[in-house]
């Protein structure tokens, strides 16, 4: 029995101990501004400076000020409506918030003075009130810090465990500790102990971003100082008038200077514009974490690279400037002037003086550009069937030039055998037969001799066997060099690259 009531009893305690180690959650409203509007920006700054020194104490919890902005902003209320009880209570209530923190500031000559109230939300009715003071103008963040950590520090009647930050910049950026803005740089803020999520943005018309982004840890009373550069210098230059954009965005043209923010990777591409065609002629990725100044030089030259497997190419590159460069492949063309090339790689039969093109191409090259020509998917394959059909093995072995005269000839020699019957009936019809009738008629009156009209017989004749045999001969000829031709060139070619 007594064991039965010893348990009843832990349970009741446990259940008590519970209850009274639920959290008091606190809300901390704007803080009236009494100042002119350039102090504007500490309404939002002292809630924020309550909360992250009141968040980390125990059997607190605290309403996160983004959370009643935001709330503000859907019920439209203004600074003015926290001084009317009922609203501030009612706000209070939405939240279940168990107290609520209030007040002004006022920066009189060179001080800065702070007024908080705070609020019993269940017995409705003021439980502190704290009016304090320190030194306003550039010491006021400072000043805020001390004023928040002793109005907090009577309030709980506990002793707080700070350290201090204090970060210094080139340039001015708005500080979030915990996505909580605290200020702007430079700044010294007093802060609880443990881990943060330091920010710094830095905002201008041009350029705007993250400085800063890391967790740091502190101790108990350490003072962590930053000094932090906030923009690089960038400098580009390059000979010719190149467009410069940075993350896609263009921001100029070269020689180029400007600036961006440190602590970040940007991507940086040169595009060169000819002939309203653009042409990205260099990328860099350039990172500022270092903090050190970028200088890049792009050159106006470029390289052509050419790639291939087992086969022995030769490539040769010519333009206006030079002649022609021929050197074994693979080979990497370096620091050639602008301009239009001829590009041609070719296996070469230096026993029977043959150059057997398998590539060939006319492009420009870009300042900084690098073309890369790969040959080494490029493979050859001896083909018997093509011996048999004029020029189609010349074509396969790569002679396109010797190809094309083998092709066109044979097709006007074929073209003029099968145009003889053509050609000898015309003849006949339009001269031949006039003339035989107008002698059938006239005789000697009719201005053509006997021997002229038997003439004109036989050269209907010949005309026909002419065209006929010199068109089928010269076509065959042709065939039977192109049959030949192809079967020694295809048979050196696979020796060269397949053995």
């Amino acid at each position: 029995m007594i064991k039965k009531y010893t348990i009843i009893f832990a349970l009741i305690w446990i259940n008590l101990l519970s209850i009274s180690a639920e959290d008091n959650i606190v809300l901390v409203v704007p803080f009236r501004n009494d100042s002119g509007l350039e102090l504007e920006y500490l309404s939002e700054i002292i809630p924020n400076t309550f909360n992250a020194l009141l968040e980390p104490v125990e059997n607190y919890s605290i309403v996160s000020y983004e959370r009643l902005k935001n709330y503000i902003n859907e019920n439209q209320y203004d600074i003015g409506d926290f001084d009317n009880r009922d609203t501030l209570l009612s706000i209070g209530d939405y939240f279940n918030a168990n107290s609520i923190i209030r007040g002004s500031y006022l920066e009189d000559e060179s001080f800065l003075v702070v007024e908080m109230e705070v609020i019993d939300t269940e017995e409705e009715k003021i439980v502190y009130r704290s009016s304090k003071f320190g030194k306003g103008g550039i010491n006021a963040f400072e000043a805020l810090d001390e004023i928040v950590t002793s109005m907090l520090q009577d309030f709980i009647g506990i002793e707080l465990e700070y350290a201090s930050l204090e970060i210094i910049t080139d340039f001015e950026c708005k500080l979030y500790i915990d996505n909580a803005f605290m200020g702007t740089t430079p700044i010294k803020k007093v802060i609880t102990t443990g881990r943060h999520d330091i920010k710094l943005i830095y905002e201008s018309e041009n350029i705007s971003g993250s400085v800063m982004d890391q967790v740091i840890s502190l101790g108990i009373d350490e003072e962590r100082i930053y000094n932090i550069k906030v923009l690089v210098d960038v400098t580009i230059e390059a000979e010719l008038e190149c467009i410069v954009t940075i993350d896609g965005i263009e921001t100029g043209i070269t020689p180029y200077e400007g600036k961006l923010l440190t602590g970040n990777e940007y991507l940086l591409q040169i595009i060169y514009e000819q002939d309203e065609i653009k042409e990205v002629v260099a990328e860099e990725i350039i990172n500022t974490e270092n903090e050190e100044n970028v200088y890049l030089d792009f050159p106006v030259t470029g390289s052509i690279e050419f790639i291939t497997g087992v086969n022995p190419f030769t490539g040769r590159i010519e333009n206006s400037i030079f002649n022609e460069q021929i050197n074994d492949l693979p080979f990497i063309y370096s620091n050639l002037p602008l301009g239009t090339y001829n590009l041609t790689a070719f296996i070469e039969d230096k026993e029977h003086d043959n150059r057997y093109v398998f590539y060939n191409e006319e492009m420009y090259l870009m300042p900084s550009g690098r073309k890369v020509i790969d040959l080494s998917d490029i493979n050859f394959e001896k083909r018997i069937s093509l011996y048999f059909i004029p020029s189609a093995s010349q074509f396969h072995n790569r002679q396109r030039v010797k190809g094309s005269i083998v092709l066109s000839i044979f097709i006007t020699s074929a073209t003029v055998a099968c145009l003889a019957p053509l050609i000898s009936y015309l003849y006949y019809k339009n001269t031949y037969v006039p003339m035989r009738n107008a002698w059938n008629d006239e005789g000697e009156s009719s201005g053509y001799t006997e021997f002229e009209v038997n003439s004109a017989q036989d050269r209907v004749r010949n005309l026909f066997y002419g065209f006929l045999i010199s068109g089928l001969s010269t076509a065959f000829t042709v065939y039977i060099y192109s049959l030949i031709d192809g079967a020694i060139n295809m048979n050196r070619i696979d020796r060269i690259m397949n053995y």
